[in-house]
């Protein structure tokens, strides 16, 4: 390659210069869409940490739960169904179980962190133009026909203060023994 002579890479020197000069806005630009995009990162990344936090605290009081009361019926635990899980992508969350015989409308049991009106109860973070929806651990909701209405609670054993539930589980142990 040939060497510049002095003048030559004074000429060069001023053509970049001018350059930068037209372009210092796109270059500025460029470098605020960096870190905005980078603390945007950041805070979906916090969010996303945070409700993969929730999930898991929902997943292990549902599955602690679940043992806790098949665990206490003994013998008669096959009255517990199965742990399960709903999740509809930024719609509704939640994992359950159900109590009870065949045949028979049973207890539900569901440990929610995401509901559908997630935008209308304002849980979300907009981070740049979207909105994402934030989790949160709900005390058990309990329900079955016969109660009538959903009823939340901070544990388990609460729920087994209210004599519709004793009723309707030891209706339920009853039931399983007569038909064994």
């Amino acid at each position: 390659m040939k060497k510049l002579t002095r003048s030559q890479e004074l000429a060069q020197q001023e053509v970049v210069v001018s350059l930068i000069e037209k372009n210092a806005t796109i270059l500025f630009d460029i470098e605020n869409a960096i870190s905005i995009g980078k603390e945007n990162k950041e805070r979906l990344d916090s969010l996303k940490k945070s409700n993969e936090d929730k999930v898991s605290e929902q997943r292990a009081k549902c599955l602690a739960d679940h043992t806790k009361l098949k665990d206490f019926l003994g013998v008669h635990s096959g009255i517990v169904g199965d742990i399960g899980e709903y999740i509809k992508e930024r719609s509704e969350g939640y994992f359950y179980f159900t109590v009870g015989i065949e045949s028979e409308p049973k207890i539900h049991f569901s440990y929610f962190f995401l509901r559908d009106w997630w935008k209308d109860g304002d849980n979300f973070d907009r981070i740049y133009d979207t909105e994402y929806p934030i989790y949160y651990a709900e005390d058990l909701e309990v329900w079955h026909e016969n109660v009538g209405e959903t009823e939340n609670f901070s544990s388990l054993e609460r729920v087994f203060e209210d004599n519709d539930y004793v009723n309707l589980l030891e209706k339920f142990v009853t039931k399983s023994i007569i038909n064994s």
